[in-house]
């Protein structure tokens, strides 16, 4: 229903569903278009295919929503289907021969393969040009036209956090696509994300049979890794002789991040350091694969020392490793100086996850003096990468004044940044600047807004600030049961005022009908906060009252 109760035409709902799905909001997109997608609408059912795809990674459920778009001739989800499933039955047949040359025609749609052709070309342009987040953009759109090896390179950035903040399941969904058309890297990094159970739950079989598929190609590492980790010799080479490869493969995988304590932000599980341009030395490349053999093999000395030689040759990952194992002592005692120099020289090398944990040393003063210009630089440096939490904490130094002067503007450009990516503590505060006019005009709209992005996400102290300017028809018209809804939020969390709010709102009767025994409940549970002692003291004195 839409507002005063008028129903939506399917032509609004589907509209609404599209902008919903197109700001990102893909669970809100979904709510609205399921139903007229069940129903064979076809704009809806390609909306809900890309969900299930995109989102959901089910294929099984994409293709039933894809198939029926494309039979109603939606040309998009019918090349989504021939990239993805290989069935090409949709696709618009090209016109008859004609028997002499005809005139010449308006430029035709390039095929699924050109077009992602072109995109892979174009991302590596962007690549050179050091923008990693539209290399990743493009990538993303050769892969799902299904191109193998930019769905495999899609794999390694959400693998690296290069473009985007590091997400193991996307690596694992880009690498699986890829590997299902023989890419052997990409099989090979399915097994050893199997095996680690990073990004996925640890499935040992699923690994032994993606390092046989590499295998089975030719690659002596996933042989290797078959003899190390389960045993089986079969795939080794014959020859004792070093078989040549075009290219040595990059590292499986990066040891786990030391934790963080305090105010200082947790290290992510690490990701990978951008791309060089050159085809990195081989040698430093197999002592860096000794190196992690040693260390899923818990020899943490064994496994330094290799790492060591490796990062001295100037190997990224190495480098990133040294610094993890340094920061928690494995291998050797905690040396918190020597994390931060290994950190620093990974960092150099645009490594996001790097520079982030050199930003948090240096403003907690680990390793070295306190020093929160050099915090604020290192932050920036992987903020500027799209390290969304990079950004919440750029945004925190300069609203404070921290290693630099206060700036409340550019404080909400990172906050704005940061929150654009779901960062809810980012959302929330760039709600806060709007409605107190920081660094901008006041705006209560924008500043409804962003507490509804952080209230979304299970921020209590949003939920509340929903509720307060529902109440007051700031930013919105009034709307005693939305505020009541955003009250309870926020109620359900412990959040003492709000609780008490609750239980005025259900004895009045505002936004909801009269309830007295719900209002009781909500009142006693404000009553029971020892943490804030007005909302305590105002409780106790109405159940005093009226109960």
């Amino acid at each position: 229903m839409g507002l005063f109760g008028k129903k939506k035409t399917p032509e609004e709902t589907v509209t609404e569903g599209r902008a919903q799905f197109e700001s990102g909001d893909f669970k809100k997109a979904f709510l609205t278009l399921h139903g007229l997608a069940n129903k064979g609408e076809p704009e809806a059912s390609y909306y809900i295919g890309l969900y299930w795809l995109r989102e959901k990674h089910d294929k099984g459920m994409a293709k039933k929503y894809l198939t029926t778009a494309a039979k109603a001739h939606m040309r998009d989800a019918a090349q989504l289907l021939a990239a993805e499933y290989g069935i090409r039955d949709y696709l618009p047949k090209d016109a008859a021969p004609q028997p002499k040359p005809a005139p010449k025609a308006a430029p035709k749609a390039e095929a699924p393969d050109q077009e992602a052709e072109r995109h892979f070309r174009e991302a590596a342009a962007a690549r050179t040009a050091g923008d990693p987040s539209k290399c990743l953009a493009l990538l993303e759109k050769a892969a799902e036209l299904g191109h193998a090896e930019a769905q495999f390179q899609c794999g390694r950035m959400y693998d690296r956090g290069e473009g985007t903040p590091a997400d193991k399941t996307k690596a694992l969904h880009w690498y699986e696509t890829a590997a299902e058309q023989s890419h052997v890297d990409a099989q090979f990094f399915c097994g050893v994300m199997y095996d680690a159970g990073d990004g996925t739950a640890r499935d040992r079989d699923k690994a032994r049979t993606y390092f046989q598929m590499a295998a089975k190609q030719g690659d002596e590492e996933a042989a290797q890794m078959l003899a190390d980790l389960f045993g089986l010799q079969d795939d080794l080479p014959k020859d004792a002789a070093p078989q040549s490869k075009p290219e040595p493969k990059p590292a499986p995988k990066t040891v786990a991040p030391a934790p963080a304590q305090n105010s200082v932000p947790q290290p992510k599980p690490a990701p990978k350091a951008a791309p060089k341009a050159e085809v990195p030395d081989p040698e430093p490349q197999v002592v860096f694969q000794s190196g992690m053999r040693s260390y899923m093999a818990k020899d943490y000395t064994k496994a330094l020392s290799f790492f060591a030689q490796a990062a001295e040759q100037g190997h990224a990952d190495a480098q990133f490793n040294c610094g993890v194992m340094y920061y928690r002592g494995e291998g050797t005692a905690p040396d918190k100086a020597k994390a931060l120099y290994w950190y620093e020289k990974v960092a150099e090398q645009r490594h996001a996850q790097a520079q982030f944990i050199c930003g948090g040393l240096y403003a907690k003063g680990e390793g070295t003096a306190v020093n929160k210009a050099k915090a604020l630089y290192w932050y920036e440096k992987a903020a500027e990468q799209g390290h969304a939490d990079a950004q919440f904490n750029c945004g925190v130094m300069y609203y404070r004044g921290e290693g630099t002067a206060p700036d409340k503007a550019k404080a909400l450009y990172w906050y704005r940044k940061a929150a654009e990516q779901g960062h809810a503590k980012a959302q929330f505060n760039c709600g806060v600047m709007y409605d107190n006019g920081e660094g901008t005009a006041a705006d209560k709209t924008k500043a409804l807004h962003w507490y509804k992005k952080a209230a979304e996400r299970g921020h209590a102290q949003a939920q509340f600030y929903c509720g307060m300017l529902y109440s007051k028809g700031e930013g919105t018209a009034v709307d005693k049961a939305k505020a009541l809804h955003w009250y309870e939020k926020a109620a359900e969390q412990g959040q003492a005022d709000a609780q008490f709010i609750c239980g005025g709102m259900y004895f009045a009767g505002e936004g909801t009908a009269r309830d007295k025994a719900r209002a009781k409940q909500w009142i006693q549970k404000a009553a029971s906060q020892t943490e804030n002692q007005n909302a305590q003291e105002a409780a106790e004195s109405f159940l005093r009252k009226f109960f």
